[in-house]
């Protein structure tokens, strides 16, 4: 599996690259649709250290997991501990966005709304436009429930031009 190829690296390198081939197993897995499979892989990185980077990364990927399964708490429980990190921080967007689906997926739709303006504010459209369009599509479907049917417009059209943008040419990604 190329694991054997560890023993040659510093203990410190080691570990990122163990928790690197990890997280690559459980996106694998998470595109097969292998729930077990990929909650098998999540668990195996449960040795990295909450507080580095690669451990809040871990926390997303388990957050994300948790909401693909519709286990909303277990998603809300996963980031939580992130939710104090500010704008600077890379995962500050990811961890709103999060939040907002497990809130949206309970009702919680005024949290939900919150939580994406957050979002929507903390990322930068030119460095992360997956993300920006992401969360632009997320606002719409939040939105237009709820009557707000002009701006939902606005948010899935920010969506579109995005995706369109990024290659996607019908903007559907």
């Amino acid at each position: 599996t190329g694991r054997g190829l560890l023993e040659e690296l510093s203990p410190d390198e080691a570990e990122r690259a163990r928790a690197a081939l990890g997280r690559w197993e459980a996106r694998l897995h998470s595109v097969g649709r292998d729930v077990e499979a990929r909650r098998s892989a999540l668990d195996a990185l449960s040795g990295v250290e909450p507080a580095s980077e690669v451990g809040r990364e871990v926390a997303l990927m388990r957050a994300a997991a948790a909401l693909d399964e519709g286990r909303y708490g277990l998603a809300e429980d996963e980031v939580l501990p992130l939710l104090s990190e500010g704008p600077e921080s890379p995962q500050y967007a990811r961890v709103r966005m999060i939040l907002a689906l497990a809130g949206w997926q309970q009702n919680r739709v005024d949290e939900a709304r919150i939580f994406l303006d957050e979002a929507i504010d903390g990322v930068d459209q030119d460095s992360a436009p997956a993300l920006w369009g992401r969360l632009h599509a997320l606002r719409a479907r939040v939105l237009a429930p709820g009557g707000n049917v002009q701006e939902a417009i606005y948010h899935a059209f920010e969506a579109w031009r995005v995706f369109r943008r990024g290659g996607d040419a019908y903007g559907e990604a």
